[in-house]
Order: C-alpha cells, then sequence, then structure tokens
C-alpha cells in the first residue's frame, strides 16, 4: 500500500467550483503585535493552560472586529485574554480591486505556561491514574462510575493542554457509546483542536471521528477541511488513495444534495461556523433562542436583520463564506443550503 503526504490542495483545485472575483482578492496581512513577547509565566505554581479559537472580521482601518468565540478549552479560563490578545493586532486591511474591504479570519489562541521555568509538559500521575481508571471503568461498561470517574479527570486533573486533549478524547468516547451525540461532537471538536497533543493513532482517529460526524450531519464542506487537516498532523502516514476517495465521496455528497438540511445544536458561549457551498441558504430556529447569525467571507461581513433567514442569495462577489450563528445553550436550528456550487 502507498502512503504518502498528499497535497489536497490539487484534488480542491479539480473539483471546487471557479471563482473569478477571487483573483483581484488581496487578504489582510499582520503589521503589528502590540502584546509583548516571550512565554506566559505563571506566578501561582499553577499548572493551567488553555485555548480558544475566534473568528473576527478585519475591517477598512485594519483592525480586529466582531470577535467571536467559537470554541474553547472547557476550562474556559483564558478567553478574555485571547479577545484582548487578538485586539493588539494591527493588519493591513483586505482589498477587492483596489477597495478596501471587510475580511473574516479565523485565530486560535493556545495559553502555554511554565512552572519554575520548567516547562509544563507530560502527564501528571493523578491524571493518569484517573484517565486509567475510567478506560477500565469503560470497558466493563460500568458508565455511572465512568462519568464520574471522567467528571473529576476534567475538573481536578486537566492541567495542560496535552492532559486536555486525552480528557476531551476520552469524553469523546464515553459519550459515542451513550449516544449522547452532541456532548460527543464538543468534546471530539475539543480533541481535535488539541491533535498535536495526542498521540499519533488519537489524533488521525479524532480527526477521521470528526468528519464522519460532520457527514453524518450533512456538514459535508466541513467535513472536506477536516479531511484536508489530516496532512498537517506530524508522522502521519497518509494513504493518498484512500484520501483521495474520501474527499470525491464528499464532494460527490455536495453535488447530489442540491438542497442539503442540518440541524445542529448551539453549545453554552460558542458559536457554530459553517462552511457555505451553495450560494442560498435559510436558517430557522426549532427551539430555543438565535442571538446571532453573520455571514462571514474572506471579503464580506453580513449581519442577518432577523435571526430567521429565508432564501437569502449569496452575491457572487462575495469569496469563501460561512455563516455564523450564536444562540442560548441549546438552541437547535435548522439550516437549509442551496442553489448553485460556490468556491470554499
Amino acid at each position: 500500500m502507498k502512503h504518502s503526504k498528499l497535497n489536497l490542495l490539487f484534488y480542491f483545485l479539480i473539483f471546487a467550483v471557479t471563482n473569478s472575483f477571487a483573483t483581484d482578492f488581496i487578504p489582510p496581512q499582520l503589521i503589528e503585535n502590540s502584546n509583548p513577547k516571550g512565554v506566559q509565566e505563571t506566578y501561582n505554581g499553577s499548572r493551567i493552560e488553555g485555548w480558544t479559537l475566534l473568528n473576527y472580521v478585519v475591517d477598512k482601518k485594519g483592525l480586529p472586529k466582531h470577535i467571536e468565540i467559537v470554541n474553547a478549552s472547557s476550562n474556559d479560563k483564558y478567553t478574555e485574554d485571547s479577545i484582548t490578545y487578538l485586539k493588539n493586532h494591527k493588519f493591513s486591511p483586505a482589498t477587492q480591486n483596489g477597495e478596501k474591504t471587510l475580511s473574516a479570519h479565523s485565530f486560535f489562541m493556545q495559553h502555554n505556561k511554565t512552572v519554575q521555568h520548567t516547562p509544563n509538559e507530560g502527564l501528571s500521575v493523578g491524571f493518569s491514574l484517573r484517565y486509567d481508571r475510567a478506560k477500565q471503568f469503560m470497558f466493563e461498561k460500568n458508565f455511572e462510575e465512568t462519568l464520574s470517574v471522567l467528571n473529576q479527570l476534567r475538573d481536578s486533573n486537566a492541567k495542560n493542554l496535552a492532559e486536555q486533549a486525552l480528557s476531551a478524547w476520552l469524553h469523546s468516547i464515553y459519550y459515542y457509546h451513550q449516544k449522547d451525540w452532541f456532548a460527543y461532537r464538543d468534546n471530539l471538536l475539543e480533541a481535535y483542536q488539541l491533535r498535536k497533543y495526542l498521540p499519533l493513532d488519537m489524533a488521525i482517529k479524532s480527526t477521521q471521528n470528526l468528519m464522519q460526524w460532520q457527514s453524518y450531519q450533512h456538514a459535508y464542506s466541513d467535513a472536506v477541511k477536516t479531511l484536508a487537516s489530516i496532512e498537517h498532523i506530524e508522522d502521519a502516514k497518509i494513504d493518498a488513495d484512500s484520501t483521495k476517495e474520501a474527499l470525491k465521496s464528499l464532494v460527490d455528497s455536495i453535488d447530489n444534495n442540491a438542497v442539503n438540511e442540518i440541524k445542529t445544536t448551539l453549545s453554552k458561549g460558542k458559536a457554530w461556523l459553517h462552511t457555505l457551498p451553495r450560494s442560498i441558504i435559510s436558517l430557522s430556529t426549532v427551539s430555543g433562542e438565535i442571538e446571532l447569525a453573520e455571514l462571514r467571507c474572506k471579503n464580506a461581513w453580513h449581519p442577518f436583520e432577523s435571526i430567521e433567514v429565508k432564501s437569502f442569495t449569496i452575491p457572487d462577489s462575495y469569496i469563501n463564506c460561512s455563516i455564523l450563528v450564536k444562540g442560548k445553550a441549546g438552541t437547535e436550528i435548522t439550516f437549509v443550503e442551496q442553489g448553485e456550487l460556490r468556491e470554499f
């Protein structure tokens, strides 16, 4: 079997719809980071680390605006620090046909620490003992004890990013067995964001599991991007033919679902960000309350006045668009995409 690093860009060029407007677009460039340099050090011996995934819009002055939290570490300790850090950036504004334009991007920030000038690495004895105990209870199908130990693991032992990654991975396996699909999704997303801290087999498996979950949810365009990220996992040996086959299956699903419906549930304090492969979108609430719905593109930002979006046609000039939806925890939404295929 042939293994190689697969250049997925080649296949994107085969399958993606060409957007003629993209050739005249120049993205923003970072010109200033006024944050203090150096490793963040702890003053109290705490080992707690964290991470935040933000989506933001670079305005025509080159400043990051409309910053929203897409995902964050379960301890939720560093979200405000991450927002402050991003606000201390200055960009050259994006331009389209020589004119300044708004531009949406994502920013992943992790907060590493050193403890008494020593890298905060490895697993503590307490974490390892509880992790192994949770695995044993799960193997024995003693799920009540499993959850109790897993929650103790997360609340008391998962301090650094490596421990948080393993905790999220084991939580995702537990919720898979319980068929609690949205808890499974949230923990799987956390494990995926921290995949570089996982053992190689878990890093690959978490990426594959997320891709499968996104496909199950009919979020095929998101699954394409997740698939593309596999080749960036260090030391991963990728079967090029299998990856090409998986990509073709996802693109066929996009092509064959001319009217594609996605149902999802919003998480507390986090936004749903979905890549848009088609030109007409609709959004409705099943239960709960949507607080924010916006179209975010490489060269545009379009907030919706109404939380109910009915057959909105994305302008042809908008490049690589996503929809960002935020609401109260547990809010259930239905999203429909249809119309002409777009580049993403």
